[in-house]
């Protein structure tokens, strides 16, 4: 069976995913190719599937600024979104005449990242093209619905998602939100997110230096995008309210979206008077640091306000990692409340510096949990039972 999956983030979460799903359906037999951008970041690794680096889009995560890349000197941002939007066309022109020219088995998108993109979707279906999607997320989880998403971005994103043969969502709790906005869909499955394939290295002094923590006995972990609906201030917060804080620090580590206010963490921080031990690290975490930050942190601490599933989370389980989260989106069918991590109220600081100060106060405890997670991976949320499942999907 030939399998294209198209990416247009060459960096991230989202190519990361990408990369573990085409490594594990080409094991499985298919012939995987993976149509991305020219800046794909996991070129290193190792592949069992053609990569074209063909999409002309702009970079994602550049410097410290908290903004996105790709900004030029005295643009406007009205100008930038003008000429990302005409990068964005052309990028899609580009994919459907590949597509069409390579006719694959099915193609297998993630993200809708525009309610215009049904266009595009439309001429795919109507070439009789069997298309999947992977629904990450339904919608974009920072901002703020108005009359536009109601009378026209959901009208046609519903009529986007009915140009797939078939969705795979990543927690049920998606899936129950997907069915709730856009209506019923026949062909479905929950597939959670599986763990990673193949994890950087480096040795612990470098990343000891890289990320300042070498003053310290014991990490408290935050990594990812930062976002609004993150919750980082929360964290900062709950850290704050720690009784014992002695050789412990908490680094936060993540690259500022547009939304996310960089200076007013810096401030929160400042405010506390912890900028000694609060390290902000407000840029992109490559994925080779992703293993290392893992193994040198006491836990994982993921303060979301609103989630569906979190690649963060399926790392940390694989790595042992102990890690405590909120109640929101797809957090509390992968973690068990005080069997294979910790659970807690969303935006309540209280509960979860409570749990952070027992779980320092209890490594074994937290350990045993570590390690219950990751057998409860190992056995419910592989990625081969992934590609089986997409493949069963292929086939209809």
């Amino acid at each position: 069976m030939r399998i294209f999956i198209v990416e247009t983030n060459a960096k991230g979460g989202l190519a990361l995913f990408a990369y573990h799903m085409a490594t594990s359906l080409a094991e499985q037999g298919a012939d995987v190719t993976l149509l991305t951008g020219r800046e794909y970041e996991l070129g290193h690794l190792p592949h069992n599937f053609t990569v074209l680096l063909e999409l002309d889009l702009w970079s994602l995560f550049e410097g410290r600024s908290g903004r996105s890349g790709g900004k030029r000197l005295g643009e406007s941002r009205t100008v930038r979104r003008i000429r990302r939007g005409g990068k964005f066309i052309r990028a899609w022109a580009h994919i459907v005449r590949r597509l069409r020219a390579e006719n694959p088995d099915v193609v297998i998108f993630s993200m809708i990242h525009f309610p215009f993109e049904l266009y595009f979707f439309h001429r795919l279906r109507a070439s009789g093209l069997n298309l999947i999607q992977i629904c990450h997320e339904i919608e974009k989880r920072d901002v703020k619905r108005g009359w536009f998403e109601t009378w026209f971005g959901d009208p046609l994103l519903k009529r986007a998602y009915a140009c797939f043969s078939s969705i795979v969502f990543l927690a049920s709790s998606v899936e129950r939100d997907f069915v709730d906005l856009y209506g019923d869909i026949s062909r479905r499955v929950i597939l959670p997110h599986g763990p990673p394939l193949s994890l950087g290295s480096f040795d612990k002094d470098s990343g000891v230096a890289r990320y300042g923590i070498g003053d310290f006995e014991r990490v408290i972990l935050f990594f990812g995008l930062l976002r609004p609906s993150k919750g980082v201030e929360d964290l900062v917060d709950a850290f704050a309210a720690l009784k014992n804080r002695s050789g412990v620090c908490l680094l936060i580590a993540g690259y500022p979206t547009k939304n996310f206010d960089a200076e007013g963490l810096i401030e929160r921080v400042r405010s506390f008077g912890l900028e000694g031990q609060v390290l902000l690290h407000l840029d992109y975490v490559p994925d080779g640091d992703v293993g290392p930050l893992l193994t040198l942190a006491e836990m994982l601490v993921l303060p979301y306000r609103n989630a569906t599933a979190s690649g963060p989370a399926a790392a940390a389980q694989y790595l042992h990692c102990p890690i405590i989260a909120t109640d929101v989106g797809g957090f509390k069918e992968i973690i068990q409340d005080g069997v294979t991590g910790r659970i807690v109220p969303a935006r309540n600081i209280p509960a979860l510096s409570r749990a952070i100060g027992e779980m320092l106060n209890d490594h074994v405890g937290a350990q045993r949990m570590a390690e219950a997670a990751y057998l409860d991976q190992a056995e419910n949320r592989s990625w081969n039972k992934f590609a089986r499942e997409v493949l069963k999907l292929a086939e209809v």
